[in-house]
């Protein structure tokens, strides 16, 4: 059986291995495996200091970018369930699916899509200008932490919402 407890503990081994080598590659910025776990590190006891806890489920609605993988990672890490929302999709969609899916925190790209939550109970947690992803990193203990987390394999960790055949997304669930 595998001593990984979810996908967060994949990067700590890639880095154990080869912490030099180059993990992600975005336009004209390159990161280390090294680097990268220091970001994901450093965002997942950012999302701590909020609050945020095992199996609560974050909607994450961002484009392609460096940003959307450490949060991956970092929501891995913590046991939070991530549902990533396309971000093509209308205001009224995403508040929708926000609210069919229990949707407690909120990470988005303000600058790409500006809409307003008419779920009173979710919590922005970042949107790259009124609330930005550097304060989730900074003032934070970035080392690597061995907190025991009530994480276990049967946790869902992502939501992915797929449309199939339907005009309207559905769950799929994913684990580990």
């Amino acid at each position: 059986m595998s001593s990984f407890k979810n996908i967060y503990d994949v990067l700590v081994q890639m880095n154990k291995e080869n912490p030099d080598e180059i993990a992600l590659v975005f336009k004209n910025k390159r990161i280390t495996r090294r680097k990268l776990l220091n970001e994901v590190d450093c965002l997942a006891n950012g999302l701590s200091k909020r609050g945020l806890k095992v199996g609560e489920k974050v909607a994450i609605i961002l484009s392609n970018q460096i940003e959307f993988i450490c949060f991956y990672f970092a929501l891995a890490k913590k046991g939070l369930v991530m549902v990533p929302i396309n971000w093509n999709l209308s205001a009224e969609a995403i508040n929708e699916l926000v609210s069919k899916q229990d949707i407690k925190y909120l990470i988005y790209d303000k600058e790409l899509f500006d809409f307003e939550i008419l779920n009173e109970t979710v919590e922005i947690i970042c949107d790259f200008f009124d609330f930005p992803y550097e304060d989730l990193l900074s003032n934070t203990n970035c080392s690597f932490d061995e907190e025991s987390l009530e994480i276990k394999l049967e946790n869902p960790f992502v939501i992915l919402l797929t449309s199939g055949n339907h005009a309207y997304p559905s769950n799929t669930f994913s684990k580990c």
